[in-house]
């Protein structure tokens, strides 16, 4: 079970949607309808964008769920020597726009490492 607090929108949206909201509002109350209304279908696009559905899961000790929405466009054996020092498969899945960008785990276990590469959320 997931300690994360489960929300229609993921929350790391927030930080862009509700900016925009205030600003389309703004626009909108100026009387800039054309750049309100612009900021409005950008404000939708993001709700749709960052929208978190409730997901019914099947769980089984010997099923693999899908870790996101979106279409496989690769199945590869890979060698990985930052951890498990063994060949493994690596499953490429690609997200449109329109899928859902929210990412979970396919498999029941045990987090034993946890490496964190630096980046940004590019945007």
């Amino acid at each position: 079970m997931s300690s994360k607090l489960e929300t229609p929108i993921a929350l790391e949206g927030l930080k862009l949607i509700i900016p925009l909201a205030v600003l389309t509002i703004v626009l909108f109350v100026l009387g800039w309808i054309v750049a309100g209304a612009a900021g409005l279908i950008l404000t939708l696009f993001m709700l749709f964008f960052f929208r978190n559905p409730r997901r019914a899961v099947v769980q089984g000790d010997h099923l693999v769920v899908s870790p996101a929405d979106g279409k496989v466009v690769a199945v590869k054996d890979v060698r990985e020597d930052d951890y498990l020092h063994q060949d493994v498969k690596r499953i490429s899945i690609f997200l449109s726009v329109l899928n859902v960008h929210v990412n979970c785990a396919p498999v029941r276990g045990t987090v034993e490492n946890i490496d964190y590469k630096p980046g940004k959320f590019n945007i």
